[in-house]
């Protein structure tokens, strides 16, 4: 990011145009989601499912509107500053996907199916425990999946586990894991047959088990990619490929969970350390849309009449969330007419639960990593965004404090500055003359200090980075730290007071290591004196961010003065209101902030969950109904 950002960002902090927050109109064609919402909501859009000999194409129409118009359910950019969209789902064709049965000389029972004209890849298709080759081609999510797979052109084969008791797949290590050379060799047998062609790229998808397999086909069968759903799928091994980690984000598998997500995430972090192209996803809680149904042959009414006895039930908030597990919900809850279709109804609510449950939305991105893993890593990676935060630097527990984690396996670089006389340019009062900076580990050990950035020791390489502060007086440091939570504190030389900004600066844009979140803590005041941070969002694709405003919960932790109900605003660059919330529990997000366990403490504290075009956008902490005290703002990205 370049320093010509710095003035923009400033003039956000400082111009917040009393604009209303807008209400935004969606129209929605050969699809659900139509109607007016508020713009802080995450709005929700559903293609219906393409008829037999079709696939989902794309969006069309306002497509500016939309988070990716080629996925099937996408969401609304929150940052669309438009007040009416119109879209519409197209389709294209593709073949029928009928599979063959067949028995390998080992007893092993298996499934192909190859498309009519040329095949572009050959794809192997690996259940989860308990499952089988069958019910890859017989689930409905999988039979999307496969659909798409075909018009892509490619050839489809699902084997089944050797162990048929426990039906799981070879966990070793070793190239001649069993499974992996069973796989091997009837991809072999219909070779010699001529029912594969040889030559051609191959890939692997794998659910739960399955997933934790598919890397060792990569590693040792000379697989060219593997996409792992909702598994941790170590991608250690000598000969690591480019690996997908799509995952759940309410996982609520006792191997997976919570737990195995963060699993996953390090194995992601662990291939972009080693320069393998990698991409990780977590599939979040959506509404459950009566349409939804549509995917297992159900009618809208049909799709009407379960909603309704979930509703009744008390299984879904007042936005139409799921609040409880699918595998937990008592087989009483489905009226009588709907027993016989019980397990497909169930995987639609595991997927809109975001549960353990292989989901075709990803499709798209999945094949489209199959075909360019460079660049889809680079567009789906995750990338934090920089915070720099506004605030009045007064003393003890009321300086300004910035915190941020480096996640990863290997060592971040980053720039942290304080700039304050500088600020009197921008029509800030009461600028802080002369501040410092101090940089801390987790255990306190000091890292870094200074007090200014022309006399510290590091003038060229701050200079280097195009991000030097304009002025001698304003301190800056450049540190690579290793993964771990660091801490700036930026305080007034001699004790002096007055008004800062301190921003965080991510120098790298590739690598094994990010921020994995980015957080100040100030007195919110009134007026100049809020609490005003700065994001930049960078990369070329919207970025799904939970913003968070804590106060009440700060005094657990020995700050004094806490804000007892802080109130969040999210403004764009040009002062527009997208989204406000003055306590997260009652917001139209619970259900997101839950799964994505980031739910503040304290009901009085607020958050939000938006979705942001790259650019630059201002978070505002004020106290309701005018009160002043300490308050922690915070930005994380969810990948």
């Amino acid at each position: 990011m370049s320093n010509s950002l710095l003035p923009r960002l400033l003039l956000v902090a400082t111009l917040v145009a009393a604009l209303p927050a807008q209400t935004l109109t969606l129209n929605v064609g050969n699809g659900a989601g139509s109607g007016s919402f508020d713009r802080a909501r995450t709005i929700h859009v559903w293609a219906n499912p393409p008829a037999a000999g079709q696939v989902f194409d794309r969006w069309t129409g306002d497509i500016a509107a939309l988070v990716d118009a080629t996925a099937e359910h996408t969401v609304v950019r929150t940052s669309f500053v438009g007040t009416n969209a119109t879209v519409a789902a197209t389709y294209r064709a593709a073949p029928t996907v009928t599979p063959t049965a067949e028995t390998f000389s080992n007893g092993t029972l298996y499934r192909w199916y190859v498309p009519p004209g040329p095949v572009r890849a050959v794809l192997t298709l690996h259940h989860g425990t308990g499952g089988s080759a069958a019910n890859q081609f017989a689930r409905p999510e999988n039979e999307f999946f496969n659909r798409e797979a075909a018009a892509r052109g490619y050839a489809l084969v699902a084997i089944d586990s050797l162990d048929r008791i426990n039906k799981q797949w070879d966990a070793s290590l070793l190239s001649s894991n069993a499974d992996v050379q069973n796989v091997l060799a009837i991809l072999a047998a219909l070779q010699t047959r001529g029912v594969l062609p040889t030559g051609v790229p191959r890939y692997a998808v794998g659910m739960s088990n399955g997933g934790g397999f598919v890397p060792k086909l990569t590693a040792y069968a000379g697989y060219a990619s593997a996409a792992s759903y909702c598994a941790q799928a170590a991608n250690a091994l000598a000969a690591a490929a480019p690996i997908q980690w799509r995952m759940a984000m309410a996982d609520s598998h006792p191997m997976v969970g919570a737990e195995g997500n963060d699993r996953a995430l390090a194995n992601y972090g662990s291939s972009q350390g080693r320069g393998t192209a990698a991409a990780y996803e977590r599939n979040a809680p959506s509404p459950l849309h009566p349409a939804r149904f549509l995917r297992i042959g159900l009618t809208l009414a049909d799709g009407d009449a379960l909603v309704a006895a979930l509703r009744s039930g008390g299984y879904l908030d007042a936005y139409g969330f799921l609040l409880t597990p699918p595998g937990e919900l008592p087989g009483s809850v489905l009226p009588p007419a709907y027993l016989l279709r019980a397990a497909d109804i169930v995987e639609q609510l595991s997927a809109v639960y975001a549960d353990h449950q292989f989901w075709s939305d990803a499709a798209r991105r999945t094949f489209d990593f199959f075909e360019s893993p460079a660049s889809e890593a680079l567009a789906q990676a995750p990338r934090q965004i920089n915070l720099s935060t506004r605030a009045p630097v007064l003393t003890g527990d009321n300086v300004l404090i910035g915190g941020f984690v480096v996640s990863g396996t290997v060592p971040k670089r980053v720039l942290v500055r304080a700039p304050g006389p500088s600020l009197a340019a921008f029509g800030v009062a009461g600028a802080l003359t002369d501040p410092s900076v101090e940089l801390v580990d987790a255990n306190g050990t000091r890292v870094a200090f200074n007090e200014d950035w022309v006399g510290g020791g590091q003038q060229a390489e701050i200079a280097a980075t195009g991000l030097s502060p304009s002025d001698a007086r304003e301190p800056a440091v450049v540190a690579t730290l290793n993964p771990g939570a660091y801490t700036a504190i930026v305080r007034g030389s001699g004790g002096a007071t007055g008004i800062a900004l301190i921003e965080v600066y991510d120098l790298e844009t590739s690598g094994g290591a990010r921020l994995a979140n980015v957080s100040t803590r100030a007195r919110a005041g009134q007026g100049d004196a809020a609490v005003i941070g700065g994001l930049v969002i960078d990369g070329t694709r919207p970025k799904r961010v939970v913003l968070r405003a804590l106060g009440p919960s700060l005094a657990a932790f020995g700050v004094t003065g806490a804000l007892g109900a802080p109130e969040l605003e999210l403004r764009d660059s040009a002062g527009r209101l997208l989204a406000r919330n003055a306590g997260w529990s009652g917001g139209f997000q619970a259900r997101e902030l839950g799964a994505a366990r980031l739910a503040p403490s304290d009901a009085r504290e607020s958050a939000l969950v938006v979705w942001l075009a790259p650019g630059a956008y201002t978070a505002i902490v004020r106290g309701v109904g005018g009160v002043e005290g300490v308050a922690l703002v915070e930005a994380y990205e969810l990948p």
